[in-house]
């Protein structure tokens, strides 16, 4: 996806200590993947000789999750920021900076404003994949339920996408920054 470039308020002065506090950054446009990394893409390029196997080929409640077709559109998890640099080299890319993320995660281009989360300031538990109730972790939000108990299919909030089209900016897996 395409992202302009120019000025934008990055950090969150009420938020967590390491996002604050908020300040001016300008950027160069950009271009940012519109979804996680799947382990069908990543396996392309391991089988490539680009990029080693992940360091568990297993997810939480899934024993073949890297290596069953069944799982190939949904993220690749468990490859560090060595492996996923190595990845964004094989594709003659590279990583976002934390800047360029968040500019993408959130900052709406037309109305020149940022918002809390990719979808507006309002948190909503179903626009997005995290610890609900399928999630055993004693923090559980059981109040959402989104059927899965770990990671989810890329492009399975559409209505959570950030204001350029980016899928899966909160919530589903982490994503690793320059």
């Amino acid at each position: 996806l395409y992202v302009q470039g120019g000025v934008f308020r990055m950090g969150n002065d009420d938020g967590e200590r390491n996002e604050q506090p908020s300040h001016l950054t300008v950027l160069e446009p950009y271009f940012i993947d519109e979804t996680e990394v799947t382990n069908g893409e990543y396996k392309a390029c391991v089988t490539d000789s680009g990029c080693l196997q992940p360091d568990r080929l297993t997810a939480s409640y899934h024993p073949a999750y890297y290596n069953s077709s069944e799982f190939d559109d949904y993220p690749v998890i468990f490859v560090d920021w060595t492996k996923a640099d190595a990845f964004c080299d094989w594709r003659g890319a590279r990583l976002p900076t934390e800047a360029e993320w968040e500019r993408a995660a959130g900052f709406d281009p037309i109305e020149f404003q940022r918002s809390l989360y990719p979808w507006g300031d309002n948190f909503n538990g179903a626009l997005l994949n995290y610890c609900d109730a399928n999630c055993s972790q004693e923090w559980r939000d059981p109040q959402f339920n989104d059927g899965h108990q770990d990671t989810a299919p890329v492009r399975s909030y559409p209505d959570a996408q950030s204001p350029i089209g980016a899928y899966d900016m909160l919530g589903n897996v982490m994503e690793w920054v320059a």
